[in-house]
């Protein structure tokens, strides 16, 4: 699981970051699908000109680019979905950094459990 709900908004790191692996990978094979698709061709020119399907040679190779245009985005969004994954994990990480740097310089502890004095703990020290 990515995202979890126990005690607040928490994110899964390692499962966080073995998704997004797991999507640039995804959108690297499908883009590479596009390619070889697109090397073959429309397709249309194996139909011949008999006259009857001429017609549609054309239109179905139209279709077939715009098509083929699509998934190309869509392997690029992918892909892209990979790395703003990643993006995301490591700006959670700087913030929470961040955020327990703040919250130390505010209360004066070292560490969460460390044995500088906390204002709000209990009058002698020892924590609860």
């Amino acid at each position: 699981m990515v995202f979890g709900m126990g005690s607040g908004f928490e994110i899964a790191r390692e499962a966080m970051g073995q998704e997004a692996s797991r999507m640039r990978i995804h959108g690297e094979d499908y883009a590479a699908a596009v390619r070889r698709l697109r090397e073959r061709g429309s397709g249309g020119a194996s139909w011949g000109d008999d006259g009857l399907l001429s017609m549609l040679v054309g239109p179905y190779a139209e279709a077939s680019t715009l098509g083929l245009e699509a998934m190309t985005g869509l392997s690029g969004v992918i892909d892209g979905t990979g790395e703003t994954m990643n993006t995301v994990l490591a700006n959670t990480d700087a913030a929470e950094a961040a955020s327990i740097e703040q919250s130390n310089g505010l209360y004066g502890a070292r560490d969460p459990y460390g044995d500088a004095r906390d204002p709000y703990g209990p009058y002698d020290g020892r924590r609860a």
